[in-house]
């Protein structure tokens, strides 16, 4: 469930009280499309706009796994924003297609991921942030965006880069807080690298980052060491659009 959805016929986000006033109630009747999920892209249907005893959301089709669902994929369950910002989400995905940006982000994933992370690894990053629509969460900025990355696609073992185990970062927030905290409390969260396999254990002889974290953000700008080769693979995750 969701507070917020795309209405197609403008391309701004509303709530349900929104998206009701502009079409009415009988929004389907008039063949009007309908609200789609900033998250996924799915279509939504608005739901308790006009009940005094629940809380007017958008509710995704039944079996939805998108982290805005009733039904999340336990994996991807940490992806809750407070709100979002369209306009600023294309800004921020245009930024860090710049070539210097893209090679930090990659820089602070590259150490996040104890030294060990291919281009094509981080082009799968940047892939599933585009499906989940990361870069429009409202408020997150470009230096937040590699420890976002690095929860959103498990890592195999990968003899080429020196990788034994195969590697899942999961986030840890204070309480049940949206993902917002990451860039409004400092500190206040880390990531805990885990085994990806079947028992998901965490990994206790590896350090567990903070956000930001100093030892990461120390290579933020140590790139001289990246070839145009290795840049120009980075940045093919900027030319994915993102599938609606």
């Amino acid at each position: 469930m969701t507070r917020h959805a795309v209405d197609p016929s403008q391309g701004d986000v509303v709530t349900p009280e929104e998206f009701i006033a502009r079409h009415g109630a009988q929004w389907r009747d008039r063949r009007v499309q309908p609200p789609l999920c900033p998250a996924c892209g799915e279509a939504l249907h608005p739901y308790g706009v006009h009940s005094r005893r629940v809380t007017s959301s958008f509710h995704h089709r039944d079996g939805s796994r998108c982290s805005l669902s009733a039904t999340p994929d336990p994996r991807y369950a940490h992806l809750r924003p407070v709100g979002w910002d369209l306009a600023a989400g294309k800004r921020l995905k245009a930024l860090l297609c710049e070539e210097e940006h893209v090679k930090q982000a990659y820089a602070v994933c590259h150490a996040l991921c104890h030294g060990r992370l291919d281009s094509a690894e981080f082009t799968r990053f940047c892939k599933a942030a585009d499906r989940r629509n990361v870069w429009s969460y409202r408020g997150v900025t470009l230096e937040i965006v590699p420890y976002i990355l690095v929860t959103l696609a498990d890592l195999p073992v990968n003899d080429r880069v020196g990788r034994k185990y195969p590697l899942r970062f999961v986030l840890h927030k204070p309480r049940d807080e949206a993902i917002d905290a990451l860039w409004e409390l400092p500190g206040s969260c880390r990531l805990v690298p885990h085994f990806a396999d079947d028992r998901g254990r965490a990994m206790t002889r590896c350090r567990r980052p903070s956000v930001p974290d100093e030892v990461a953000e120390s290579k933020r700008h140590d790139t001289d060491w990246m070839s145009p080769a290795l840049v120009r693979r980075l940045r093919e995750c900027c030319f994915r659009k993102r599938p609606r």
